[in-house]
């Protein structure tokens, strides 16, 4: 029997549906919070020191245990070597915040938001942006977030919080870290054989909850 491309796409969409389905979704809702690397992670966060407001700096300081003194310093040191690794605590617990602002800015760019406008019928919410609140699945990846001090602690800052109410971030997902880096692999390869694509994903994507 000869197979035409079409009937091949739908073949493979059947068998996608018949995985997904049994994953309750989780396959169509992945969703990398960020892709970062350690670099690409401070970077996103603004660590430099001329990008940042004083205001800035003494809330990253808070967020670290760290006086805004020792902040600075630590914010100069990476400034002139983004490739440095942590060399103290405070350095430790500098990092792992820039880091959780790092996730926290790209949940914020990400998840839609719902808000509240007057009409002359009445107040009606109105949603801008994607609804991210079913998300099935929360995934990190980068060396910032996989060799995190605390990677479920982190992602979790992505998740829906009282603070944030009106943004629509995922409310309940599994959390997972692309630990081997093999995500972006998943993504090109989905371009030819999508379930291929999907059980390679899941074979190494460790769960962290």
């Amino acid at each position: 029997m000869i197979e035409t491309s079409s009937q091949g796409k739908d073949r493979t969409m059947q068998r996608l549906a018949r995985r997904w389905s049994s994953t309750k979704r989780a396959a169509a809702m992945l969703l990398a919070s960020a892709v970062f690397a350690g670099v690409g992670a401070r970077a996103e966060t603004c660590t430099t020191q001329s990008a940042m407001t004083s205001a800035d700096r003494d809330a990253l300081a808070a967020a670290a245990g760290v006086t805004p003194q020792q902040a600075s310093a630590a914010l100069a040191r990476i400034e002139a070597d983004v490739e440095a690794i942590p060399a103290t605590d405070n350095e430790a617990r500098l990092d792992d915040a820039m880091v959780r602002a790092a996730v926290d800015i790209a949940m914020t760019r990400h998840a839609g938001t719902v808000e509240t406008v007057y009409t002359a019928q009445g107040p009606v919410q109105v949603q801008r942006g994607k609804d991210l609140s079913e998300a099935a699945w929360l995934i990190g990846t980068g060396g910032a977030i996989v060799h995190a001090r605390d990677p479920a602690a982190v992602l979790r800052g992505a998740c829906a919080q009282p603070a944030k109410a009106m943004q629509l971030r995922p409310r309940a997902p599994r959390l997972a870290l692309d630990a081997d880096y093999l995500l972006y692999a998943a993504g090109l390869l989905a371009q030819v054989d999508p379930v291929a694509a999907f059980d390679c994903a899941q074979r190494h994507l460790r769960i962290v909850e």
